[in-house]
C-alpha cells in the first residue's frame, strides 16, 4: 500500500484517525473481556477467591502489595484468623477504575 500524503494536516488526519481506530477496537475488546469475567465472578462459589488467585487477577506476585492494597482500602477483603478471602467483584473493579487511557 503506498500512501501519497500533500499536506502536514492530512496526514495528521489520517494518522489521528487511525490511532482512534485502533484505541476503539481495543476498548471494545477490553470490555467484552471484562463482561466475560464478571459473568464468571457472579456465581456464589466464586464471590470471594483466595490470595493466589487474587494475586493472578490483578498480575501481582508480591504479598506486600497485596498488603498495601488492603491497607489503603482499594479493594475488599475478609479475614477470618490468618485466612484471607478476596472478593472477586472488588479486584475487577480496582483494574476497571485504574485503566490508563
Amino acid at each position: 500500500m503506498k500512501v501519497i500524503l500533500k499536506e502536514d494536516d492530512e496526514a495528521k488526519a489520517l494518522f489521528e484517525t487511525l490511532a482512534n481506530r485502533v484505541a476503539e477496537t481495543v476498548l471494545v475488546k477490553f470490555e467484552k473481556r471484562m463482561k466475560a469475567l464478571h459473568k464468571n465472578a457472579d456465581s456464589k462459589e466464586e464471590l470471594w477467591v483466595s490470595t493466589v488467585r487474587a494475586k493472578e487477577i490483578l498480575g501481582i506476585k508480591s504479598n506486600k502489595k497485596m498488603q498495601s492494597l488492603r491497607d489503603q482500602s482499594l479493594i475488599r477483603f475478609s479475614q477470618h484468623g490468618r485466612t484471607i478471602r478476596y472478593h472477586k467483584a472488588s479486584l475487577y473493579e480496582f483494574l476497571e477504575n485504574h485503566i490508563i487511557t
